[in-house]
């Protein structure tokens, strides 16, 4: 018996505000919960191998994906807000139960146009305080 949980039905929502999300239409792409710590060397002169901590997460990039649709306000809340220093609150649900919320500055959002295609847009926002509600 296969367990996975379809990906359809998942969102992602934007605020200037840590409530009153807005949802992002028309998604096609988003990872939720990106990062990885550093690896600090802890070894010192009386450790007989190497011995390492987890230093501080670094949350990357976050890329979001979809259709392009100019009068979604979730989309113009991103554009409106490209590296501009504002930082943005998200929440992210997903079909499994899972949610997490963080917070984030839009680095770069752009559009493209291609022969027998629809609008796309592609955001890419810096996450930090990623916390996993549910």
């Amino acid at each position: 018996m296969n367990n996975a949980i379809s990906a359809q039905g998942s969102t992602l929502g934007v605020s200037t505000t840590p409530n009153n999300y807005i949802l992002i239409n028309q998604l096609a792409d988003f990872t939720a919960g990106a990062g990885k710590a550093s690896k600090l060397d802890a070894s010192n002169l009386s450790s007989t191998q190497k011995e390492w901590i987890a230093g501080l997460i670094d949350r990357g990039e976050l890329t979001i994906k979809g259709q392009r649709v100019h009068t979604d306000a979730g989309q113009n809340l991103l554009k409106s807000n490209q590296g501009n220093g504002v930082n943005l609150y998200f929440q992210a649900t997903l079909p499994s139960g899972d949610q997490c919320t963080f917070i984030a500055q839009v680095a770069e959002f752009s559009v493209a146009a291609s022969t027998d295609k629809v609008l796309e847009f592609t955001a890419v926002v810096w996450p930090t305080n990623l916390v996993w509600v549910a």
